[in-house]
């Protein structure tokens, strides 16, 4: 082995997985040394849970949303998981029947959501993909694909393939307000901010690893006006929604790794 050419290799997948900043890593490790559960009563647990909560705070601030509303996720995939099929369960447990329930997606987007879309319609949900013109989605198209059992609409921020951005607002505006839109905003930090209220999204996806966070964590924004199922059940964790015992030091080190790609951006 030329150990010379190993060593001159520059890594340049950061939209796969960008490398744990430093910032992140000691903000990781500072929590390591917290031992308790955050679901314990006692006092190193009450430490565990303060970490953890103050760290889904400041992920909240950024997306402006309420602290409850940021669920944590073991990754971006699960959270888009989540989103999509857990609103759609919802909707099926609150009587709307799966023939009746129609779903938009962007066919593009990673296999996360396309995958997840799929999943409810071998439920019986009937899904359609968005209509493309000159590589982005159709707004004007994408009108007259919303009836009137449209419920959700899936897309992407940001291409992790080619960096294309998709114009969230543009969408927003052609379903109107009463649709449901799952963003996965994984790619955006970088390059836009996040905030719901800028998206125009009622559920955003977001991943540590893409931001410079320790892989292990991502998160769904969804506000509790958002019908959600859990996929699983267990420990009542999440708000009910996901079940297992969140680490605090990975999603303080996402927290900080978002706080820093802000002011980086800004800079």
């Amino acid at each position: 082995m030329n150990l010379f050419r190993a060593r001159a290799r520059v890594y340049l997948d950061a939209a796969a997985a960008s490398p744990v900043s430093k910032r992140a890593q000691r903000a990781f490790l500072r929590a390591l040394s917290l031992s308790g559960n955050p679901s314990s009563p006692h006092e190193q647990g009450r430490a565990a849970r303060a970490l953890l909560e103050d760290a889904r705070t400041t992920i909240a601030k950024l997306a402006e949303v309420k602290p409850d509303a940021v669920i944590a996720t073991g990754s971006a995939t699960e959270a888009n998981a989540l989103g999509i099929m857990g609103h759609g369960m919802a909707l099926i447990e609150g009587g709307v029947l799966p023939k009746d329930m129609h779903v938009l997606y962007d066919a593009g987007a990673h296999r996360s959501l396309v995958g997840a879309v799929a999943a409810l319609s071998a439920r019986g949900v009937r899904t359609e993909a968005l209509a493309y013109a000159n590589g982005a989605i159709d707004v004007a198209r994408l009108r007259a694909q919303v009836g009137p059992n449209t419920r959700l609409v899936v897309v992407s921020a940001v291409c992790g393939e080619t960096g294309a951005k998709t114009a969230v607002r543009d969408i927003r505006r052609a379903i109107g307000e009463s649709v449901t839109l799952h963003v996965d905003a994984s790619q955006l930090p970088h390059v836009a901010p996040f905030e719901l209220t800028r998206l125009g999204a009622d559920m955003v996806v977001l991943d540590a690893q893409k931001v410079g966070g320790v892989r292990g964590v991502g998160v769904l924004i969804a506000p509790r006006r958002v019908p959600l199922s859990p996929l699983y059940v267990g420990g009542g964790q999440e708000r009910g929604l996901r079940p297992g015992t969140p680490s605090p030091a990975l999603l303080v080190a996402f927290a900080e790794a978002l706080v820093e790609s802000g002011e980086g951006r800004e800079a």
